[in-house]
C-alpha cells in the first residue's frame, strides 16, 4: 500500500518556494461547466459492480466517477488537475467541492470474503444489460464522438471500453467484458 499512496504530511515541501501551480494546456473549458447532455450506456453487470465497489470506496457518485475518467481519458490528467487546483465548474463533483476525497480511508466493511458462486454462464456475464446515464458538456460528448468515429465504433462502445479499460486496465484477467454488447432491440446513442 505505501507504494502507492504517502501521507501529505510526508511530502517533501522546500522551504521558501511557493506552492506548486499545474498549467493547463490551454483548451479553452469554460463551455464544459454546464451538463446539459446525456450518453446513455450498457454495461455489464460484473463492470457495475465494480464501478459501485470502487464509487463506494472512494465516496462518490457512479455519474461524477464516469464523467471524471471520461475527461481524464479526453483531456488528461494534467488538465484535470489543474481544473481541481483552481475549482474550476467543469473538475468539480457535484456533492464534493474538490473532486476528490482525501481520506484514503474507506467506511466499508474491511474483512475480505470469498466471492459468491453464482450460476451465470460466461456468455451471460458479459452481456452488457445494465444502463448507465452520464450527463456532459455538448463540447466533451462532441469529442468523445469523434474519438469514437475515429475507431469506427459507436460513441456507447467507445466510451464503454474506455471505462472498462480504466476499470481493469489493458491486461484484464476476463475479457468478456470487451465482448459485451446491449440488450437486443436497445439502439445505443
Amino acid at each position: 500500500m505505501d507504494f502507492f499512496f504517502r501521507k501529505k504530511d510526508e511530502r517533501k515541501i522546500a522551504e521558501g518556494k511557493p506552492l506548486l501551480q499545474i498549467n493547463l494546456s490551454g483548451r479553452p473549458y469554460n463551455a464544459y461547466s454546464d451538463r446539459d447532455t446525456a450518453i446513455k450506456l450498457w454495461l455489464p453487470p460484473i463492470i457495475r459492480d465494480r464501478l459501485d465497489e470502487v464509487c463506494t470506496y472512494i465516496d462518490t457518485s457512479i455519474s461524477d466517477f464516469l464523467r471524471q475518467v471520461l475527461f481524464i481519458h479526453i483531456y488528461g490528467r494534467v488538465d484535470f488537475l489543474g481544473l481541481l487546483q483552481t475549482k474550476h465548474p467543469t473538475a468539480l463533483n457535484s456533492h464534493i467541492d474538490t473532486g476528490i476525497v482525501p481520506d484514503i480511508t474507506p467506511q466499508v466493511e474491511t474483512t475480505l470474503k470469498a466471492p459468491k458462486k453464482s450460476k451465470v454462464s460466461k456468455a451471460e456475464a458479459a452481456k452488457s444489460t445494465t444502463s448507465v446515464k452520464i450527463w456532459v458538456p455538448a463540447k466533451m460528448k462532441a469529442d468523445l464522438e469523434h474519438l469514437a468515429l475515429k475507431q469506427k465504433i459507436t460513441l456507447s462502445n467507445y466510451a464503454r471500453r474506455v471505462i472498462i479499460t480504466h476499470l481493469l486496465g489493458h491486461i484484464p484477467y476476463d475479457s468478456a467484458p470487451f465482448k459485451a454488447s446491449p440488450p437486443f432491440a436497445i439502439t445505443e446513442e
